[in-house]
């Protein structure tokens, strides 16, 4: 509960120091802007299976040993994983190994997130820098969820909501540490 006199935090657990220094030329994305459904579903065949749980099993699958830990894995051949490749038409990813925690702290830190308008709005500000700084066409920050991956605030793409199977940030989340997945 706040002290008598304070308001709390609508979002999480967001730092409020910077509201008062910094102040963006951006505005926040507006409500109708936002997506309510997911969509598309562009793999409609698997769009309810659930994702595999972590397992060493599935890690060796998707991650294959290598002796030298500053290279990359390779791409695991069809030989080394037939139950994965041969049945599916691309990699699926999997829940990372602490996905219960890393739920628990996201729905701790994004609560009530997108009614917040001074973070959405700085938010909006880094993705643009990111975008101008690399020079890429699309910039986006979004939150993955359970099922779910939101795009909170993006450049040149729309905000939609997509099944999680079928983001980029849902492989990402499982690349082992110092793996960059550009």
């Amino acid at each position: 509960m706040s002290p008598p006199g304070r308001q709390r935090p609508t979002s999480g657990f967001f730092p409020k120091a910077d509201a008062t220094v910094l102040h963006t030329k951006y505005s926040p994305p507006a409500p109708a802007e936002r997506a309510t459904v997911v969509a598309p579903i562009l793999d409609v065949a698997n769009a309810d299976r659930p994702l595999r749980p972590w397992t060493l099993q599935v890690a060796e699958s998707v991650y294959p040993s290598q002796h030298d830990t500053c290279v990359p894995p390779p791409i695991p051949r069809l030989s080394e994983t037939p139950e994965q490749c041969l049945m599916d038409r691309y990699l699926f990813p999997v829940l990372t190994r602490n996905e219960r925690l890393r739920l628990t702290m996201l729905f701790y830190h994004t609560r009530n997130v997108f009614q917040d308008d001074g973070l959405m709005s700085r938010l909006q500000e880094k993705v643009h820098l990111a975008q101008e700084t690399v020079g890429w066409e699309f910039a986006i920050a979004g939150l993955l969820k359970h099922n779910t991956y939101t795009r909170m605030v993006t450049v040149g793409l729309p905000l939609i909501i997509l099944p999680r199977r079928e983001s980029t940030c849902a492989h990402t989340v499982n690349q082992p540490p110092g793996v960059s997945t550009t």
